[in-house]
């Protein structure tokens, strides 16, 4: 895919509405000490991203698997809960896939961001956290949320996160796993008054 296409063309035909809210966004934004890029008021990424919520899912599962690389993990799952509307990326996810494929095509790559080997994701990543501001805040968020998601198994309710040893929600596994075989050496070695163990 051509860098090209990643480069937002002017809306054909603008109605006034859209004009004024845009240039009243653009005044706001400028008003404020710490508002975020224009890009993301004005919604000025590919078109792609904000009608084709696959593609934002693919991207940010590649974004997934390079934060918590996993090999027994679907991070689609992970990456369905980047799009969630009751969490705050959720309206910055197509953002943030259209950000990570843009910087994808700028280091030259012809593959998609989520396509690309896992080192060079990272790079990619670390690259964006160093930009600071309000996008190292957005990558680190979603970093942030990642972890969470993953380690808590958030998207695998029943599952539990393997890596760090949480088995998800309780399951009996035996008298076994939930007992000592050797309870008595637990026991004081000696007896007192009553006839109990000391």
């Amino acid at each position: 895919m051509a860098d090209s296409q990643y480069i937002p063309a002017a809306p054909a035909g603008i109605s006034r509405r859209r004009a004024v809210s845009q240039l009243a966004a653009l005044g706001a934004c400028l008003a404020g000490a710490a508002c975020t890029p224009l890009r993301i008021v004005m919604h000025l990424y590919p078109e792609d991203f904000k009608s084709d919520p696959e593609l934002v899912r693919r991207v940010l599962a590649g974004f997934a698997d390079a934060v918590v690389p996993l090999e027994d993990w679907d991070h689609s799952g992970t990456a369905a809960t980047y799009m969630d509307p009751r969490f705050p990326l959720g309206k910055y996810a197509p953002f943030l896939a259209s950000d990570l494929t843009r910087r994808a095509y700028a280091r030259g790559r012809r593959e998609p961001f989520e396509s690309l080997p896992r080192a060079v994701r990272t790079e990619i990543i670390q690259e964006a956290l160093a930009a600071g501001g309000v996008t190292a805040q957005l990558y680190g968020g979603a970093i942030f949320l990642t972890q969470i998601v993953v380690y808590a198994g958030l998207c695998h309710d029943e599952g539990g996160c393997s890596a760090i040893g949480f088995d998800g929600p309780y399951q009996f596994k035996g008298l076994a796993a939930t007992t000592y075989p050797n309870a008595t050496d637990f026991l004081g070695s000696g007896i007192g008054v009553n006839g109990h163990p000391a």
